[in-house]
């Protein structure tokens, strides 16, 4: 009975600081978008540069989920997400010291590289130590807040960065110092009276053989189309955001009021179990990838006033968010689902740096490409993307 209550005590607590934790290391790919402006001031740089704080924090974000799942196997999960959450204190506190652009630059990308471990090592230590009961909500609750981070974190970025960034840094470095020294007393705890405690111990897991396996997992028929949908799902969202953040209008609506929607849509993604034992899991990840394309357009179209009425865009902004909440976990059921046992780990790192390579490319491609072709080439491969889902799904119950 004492065993149970502890067990009980530290997975309401994992319910609690995981998800937090999430939401706080995703805040920093964000945390520059609504500011770019700000900091091309203080900072002597073009827009154009300060887009390339979010795309190397994010290309480095996105690359490290490949590296972390397999070090995790090799040196233990805790060893990981303890060494990496202080790892990322340490960036963040040093990353304001200097006002400098190149300095800054580094940091970012060292940022982005530390942060990523511990989206996909927390996921992996949930599955092995949470129990049964509490870990679906756990998952959904750490998947909600990553999609938070989306508009949370800007909304983070636009309150604390108006003249320097330190004060944003230091309250972020304090969070992951303590996050670090709470989930060490909790993992002796969960650790201590899981069942499964035998499993613990690191495993002898070569990285390189890790990696060999991502160009045939990468071409697999059926995988390549939900990576083409992560590709551009947060495409879309950053390209979106960048350039409603940086657009001189009198639209109705102002950006705080856009994000405050778009955490209303994000919740959704609460719903993705309940929906994908009701509904199949490809055919919510196109009907998702499709109101994409389509709400997606219909933002630009109601921006550039081809669509006379601004009343409808609070309607097209939370049907687009909740697109996306629906979008990110029926990609990560898709990626397990669709992959061999041998390969799944690999699966599952693969499509999130892709999802996160699609963010950098976001924030990117606005400052070199035509908006109007991006808009029309993003919002074509959204809809042909999601009608190959829907096959996907015809070929597999074939």
């Amino acid at each position: 009975m004492h065993n149970e209550k502890i067990a009980k005590s530290t997975s309401l607590i994992s319910l609690s600081l995981i998800p937090f934790t999430a939401l706080c290391v995703v805040t920093l790919l964000y945390i520059f978008l609504p500011v770019a402006i700000n900091l091309a001031s203080f900072l002597s740089v073009s827009q154009e540069s300060v887009a390339q704080l979010t795309t190397c924090f994010g290309i480095f974000y996105a690359f490290g989920f490949l590296v972390w799942g397999a070090l995790s196997d090799k040196f233990g999960r805790e060893n990981i997400i303890q060494g990496g959450l202080l790892s990322l204190a340490i960036i963040t506190f040093i990353l304001p010291l200097y006002q400098n652009y190149g300095y800054l630059l580094l940091m970012r990308c060292l940022q982005g590289f530390f942060a990523s471990s511990f989206p996909p090592v927390i996921l992996a230590w949930l599955a092995e130590n949470l129990e049964e009961k509490y870990r679906k909500c756990a998952v959904s609750l750490i998947s909600c807040a990553f999609l938070l981070a989306g508009s949370l974190g800007q909304w983070f970025g636009s309150v604390m960065i108006e003249t320097a960034i330190n004060l944003s840094m230091y309250i972020l470095g304090i969070i992951y110092v303590l996050s670090s020294v709470i989930f060490y007393f909790l993992s002796k705890k969960i650790i201590k009276n899981s069942v499964n405690q035998i499993n613990q111990s690191p495993k002898k897991v070569s990285l390189i053989k890790t990696l060999c396996q991502i160009p045939n997992v990468l071409f697999d028929r059926k995988l390549i189309r939900i990576y083409g949908s992560a590709l551009f799902v947060l495409m879309s969202f950053v390209a979106l955001y960048l350039f409603i953040n940086s657009f001189n209008s009198d639209i109705s609506i102002s950006v705080a009021q856009l994000r405050q929607i778009a955490t209303l849509g994000m919740l959704v993604s609460l719903l993705s179990s309940w929906l994908f034992s009701k509904i199949a899991v490809t055919k919510i990840l196109a009907i998702s990838l499709m109101m994409m394309s389509i709400t997606f357009a219909v933002h630009f179209l109601i921006i550039y006033r081809f669509i006379a009425t601004n009343s409808l865009l609070p309607l097209v902004h939370l049907i687009y968010v909740s697109s996306i909440a629906l979008a990110i976990p029926s990609m990560i059921t898709c990626s397990s689902l669709f992959s061999t046992p041998k390969n799944r780990g690999v699966a599952v790192s693969l499509y999130t740096c892709i999802l996160f390579i699609g963010a950098s490319l976001g924030s990117l491609l606005p400052n070199y490409i035509n908006m109007n072709f991006l808009v029309l080439f993003i919002t074509a491969m959204l809809f042909i993307i999601g009608v190959s889902v829907a096959k996907l799904k015809q070929s597999i119950s074939s």
